[in-house]
C-alpha cells in the first residue's frame, strides 16, 4: 500500500492537508524520529539509484564511442568507459546537479516516458516471433536461435530460494513510483478520490505491464544470458541493418534520459543535507561534487549492476515503499483500522513483506558480491 492510498483512506478533514513531501507525512503521522529514517532511506535511495544509473551510462556511453569511430562491440575502445563516464559527470552532470532549483529539468520527464516506451517496443520487434505452442514461451522463439546463448535455458522458476530474494527486490526498485505521489497529490488542483486514484492505478499499471513485457519478452529472448541491462543484450546480437538502427536509436535515448535523470537525484540527496543548514553557493557546489564524483567513482568501479540496484531496493526501496506507507496508514485512525480486517490485513502485509526484503533481499545480494554474481 503506497502513501498515496493512505491519504486517501483519511477523513476529509485530514486529507485536505496535503504534506509536500514524504518526509512531512512520515514525521506528521509518526512522529519526530521518523524524520532521520526517512531523510537516511531517501538519501540512500536517490544516491545509491544514481550509482546504477551510472552503470548503464557507463557501458552505453563507451558502447556509442565504439558505434560512432566505425568500430564493433568489443574491438578495443579510444578512452575507457570509466574517462567517459568521467567526462560527462564533470561536464554535464555536476553543472546541473548544482542548480538551486532543477525544476527546469522537469521538461525531461516526458523524454522518459518516451524512451521507455520505446525501448519496450524494440525489445518486442527484435524478438524471434514464432508460432509454438509447445513451448513455454508460447509464440516466442526461445534463446536457442542466439549464437551466444549456448549452454543457457529459459527459467521458468528462480533456481534457488536466495536468487529469488536476491531479484525481489528490484521489483521496489522498479515499482518506486509510489514516493512521488506525496509530491503530486500536493500539486494536484482538483484533489477527487476518483482523480487521484485514478492517477495511481494508471501509472500503476502502466509501469507494471511496461516491465512485464520487458521481463517476458527479454528473457524468452536471451533466457539465462538476459544482461540486467536489455539493451546490452541486444547490441550484442546486432548484425546490422534496421534491428542495429533501432538498437543505437534506443541506447542514445536512454544515455540521454539517463544524463538529466542523474541531477534530480543527487539534487533529493543534496536537500537532505540542506534542510538542516543554510546552503550558500559554495556549499552546493562541494555537496554537489562529492554527490556526483563518488558515485561516478564507484560506478566506475567492478562493482556489477545487480548487485548495485539489489542492495538499495533491499535498504531503501523496501522502507520507502513496503514498511514506512504500512506504518503511517497502521497509525492514521487506529479505531478505523482495527474495524476493516481488509485494511488492516494489506498495511500488516506490507510490513512483513518490507521487512522481509530488507534482511533476506540485503544479505543475498552482499552474498552475491562476495563470490561474483
Amino acid at each position: 500500500m503506497g502513501p498515496s492510498q493512505s491519504l486517501l483512506a483519511m477523513p476529509q478533514e485530514i486529507r485536505l492537508r496535503c504534506h509536500s513531501s514524504y518526509t512531512n507525512l512520515a514525521v506528521d503521522k509518526l512522529g519526530p524520529r521518523a524524520k532521520p529514517v526517512c531523510d537516511f532511506l531517501l538519501f540512500a535511495y536517490s544516491w545509491g539509484g544514481a550509482v546504477a544509473f551510472m552503470i548503464i551510462l557507463k557501458a552505453e556511453l563507451g558502447y556509442l564511442l565504439l558505434r560512432a569511430s566505425g568500430k564493433a562491440p568489443g574491438d578495443h575502445a579510444l578512452l575507457p568507459d570509466s574517462v567517459l563516464l568521467a567526462i560527462v559527470s564533470v561536464a554535464v552532470v555536476l553543472p546541473l546537479s548544482s542548480m538551486r532549483n532543477p525544476a527546469a529539468l522537469k521538461r525531461c520527464s516526458p523524454l522518459g516516458c518516451v524512451a521507455a516506451l520505446f525501448i519496450t517496443a524494440v525489445v518486442l520487434a527484435s524478438a524471434h516471433w514464432e508460432v509454438d505452442s509447445s513451448s513455454f514461451a508460447g509464440i516466442l522463439a526461445v534463446c536457442n536461435a542466439l549464437p551466444f546463448a549456448d549452454g543457457t535455458q529459459y527459467r521458468r522458476y528462480p533456481h534457488s530460494f536466495f536468487s529469488a530474494m536476491a531479484a525481489l527486490p528490484l521489483l521496489s526498485f522498479a515499482l518506486n513510483s509510489s514516493w512521488a505521489f506525496v509530491p503530486i497529490l500536493a500539486g494536484l488542483r482538483q484533489k477527487t478520490p476518483r482523480r487521484v486514484t485514478c492517477l495511481i492505478w494508471s501509472s500503476s499499471v502502466a509501469i507494471a505491464v511496461d516491465y512485464a513485457f520487458l521481463a517476458l519478452v527479454g528473457s524468452a529472448t536471451f533466457c539465462s544470458a538476459v544482461d540486467p541491462n536489455i539493451l546490452t543484450s541486444l547490441g550484442q546480437t546486432c548484425s546490422g541493418g534496421w534491428h542495429c538502427g533501432i538498437v543505437l536509436v534506443a541506447k542514445v535515448a536512454l544515455a540521454v534520459v539517463l544524463t538529466m535523470s542523474l541531477p534530480m537525484r543527487f539534487f533529493v540527496a543534496r536537500s537532505v543535507f540542506s534542510a538542516s543548514c543554510s546552503e550558500t553557493l559554495k556549499m552546493r557546489w562541494l555537496a554537489s561534487a562529492l554527490l556526483v564524483l563518488s558515485a561516478a567513482a564507484l560506478a566506475s568501479s567492478p562493482v556489477q549492476l545487480s548487485v548495485a540496484i539489489g542492495v538499495t531496493s533491499s535498504i531503501c526501496a523496501s522502507g520507502i515503499i513496503y514498511i514506512l506507507p504500512a506504518l503511517i496508514d497502521l497509525s492514521v485512525d487506529k479505531e478505523s483500522i482495527a474495524t476493516n480486517v481488509l485494511r488492516s490485513a494489506c498495511s500488516i502485509l506490507s510490513l512483513v513483506l518490507g521487512f522481509t526484503l530488507l534482511l533476506a533481499g540485503t544479505v543475498t545480494n552482499l552474498m552475491g558480491a562476495g563470490v561474483g554474481g
